[in-house]
């Protein structure tokens, strides 16, 4: 007897992962707004139970306590060479000011290095950032990310990338960051034959050290120092150290601008790629890496500290954001 099966379509939002028992007919599901049951024969949900705080997740050993048809507590699988793993735990990662005729346009230069062993898929937790990368011999644009990424990179793999300032990137590449949100982007997709003569005047070596020169060397060569846009910045550096409490984000920056909030957002979107809401997402978010990165206080009282309103706030949005909890975060840090 051959088995039939049929496509159903069961919209999940937020799916951060699935457990299941391949002598079990039932899948349990975990999202950002809590658990499902869904019966894989019938292609439907059986059960459901909305909680958001994640307490029913057990970070150290990927279980979950079941519920419905699945009580007790079960795995999904855990940990191994295929699943993602934060860019920040795989290889060597360093960070350094770019040469300074470069420092108009890049705020850092940075090396990434894989070791010897395969490493597992990566995730790349959104920063609001941009970065010019050299990846495999050739230039690249990392956009800037609303969502985790994953990226599959080899052993050994060296990239180097090169940070723009908040709102240069727009200017320096000559394109609105609205199109090129979630992207990897070659260059010569944007630049076309000025990105391959850049390409060619860089020296490539075995010595990380003696690449990075030449690509400072060549990068300066082939772009002009761009300014950024002077509100935009002034923008992040509001939204980055944090609203006055009680206060609505956006007719809080058009009175600190004075720019109407047609302009505003279309000039979020041309130097962010996205608008206000989001990089006050992603900025209180990184707030919070930086405070767990130096304290050993509770999760909870970082969470207050970065300007969310709880700990089960916090939760959501690192969910949304990495797709971790806060202290999964917490360890490679």
């Amino acid at each position: 007897m051959v088995a039939t099966w049929t496509k159903h379509f069961l919209p999940i939002g937020g799916l951060s992962a699935v457990g299941f028992d391949e002598d079990c007919r039932f899948v349990l599901v975990a999202s950002a707004s809590g658990r499902g049951v869904f019966d894989v024969r019938a292609g439907e949900r059986v059960a459901r139970e909305p909680d958001d705080s994640w307490s029913w997740y057990r970070d150290h050993d990927h279980s979950c306590e079941g519920i419905g048809p699945l009580p007790g507590r079960g795995s999904n699988g855990g940990n191994d060479m295929t699943d993602p793993v934060l860019a920040q735990a795989i290889g060597s990662f360093d960070e350094r000011a770019p040469r300074r005729c470069l420092c108009t346009s890049f705020a850092a230069a940075w090396v990434h290095r894989m070791g010897p062993s395969g490493p597992p898929p990566i995730v790349v937790v959104p920063d609001a950032t941009v970065d010019l990368q050299w990846i495999e011999g050739s230039f690249r644009v990392a956009g800037p990310d609303k969502d985790p990424k994953t990226e599959i990179l080899a052993a050994n793999d060296v990239v180097v990338g090169f940070r723009f300032h908040p709102a240069a990137a727009a200017a320096c590449l000559g394109v609105p960051l609205v199109e090129l949100v979630g992207q990897r982007v070659p260059l010569d997709a944007i630049w076309g034959s000025r990105a391959r003569k850049l390409a060619d005047r860089v020296r490539v070596r075995d010595d990380v050290e003696d690449l990075v020169s030449s690509l400072e060397e060549a990068i300066a060569e082939e772009m002009a120092p761009c300014a950024a846009d002077r509100a935009m910045q002034i923008a992040y550096d509001l939204i980055e150290r944090g609203s006055p409490p009680g206060t609505q984000l956006v007719p809080w920056l058009m009175r600190a601008l004075e720019i109407s909030e047609r302009t505003l957002r279309r000039r979020f979107d041309a130097s962010f790629g996205y608008g206000p809401k989001t990089l006050d997402r992603i900025l209180r978010y990184q707030r919070f890496l930086r405070l767990a990165s130096r304290s050993a206080e509770s999760t909870a009282a970082l969470a207050v500290e970065a300007g969310y309103s709880d700990q089960a706030h916090l939760v959501r949005e690192s969910r949304r954001l990495t797709g971790a909890t806060p202290e999964r975060m917490r360890r490679p840090l």
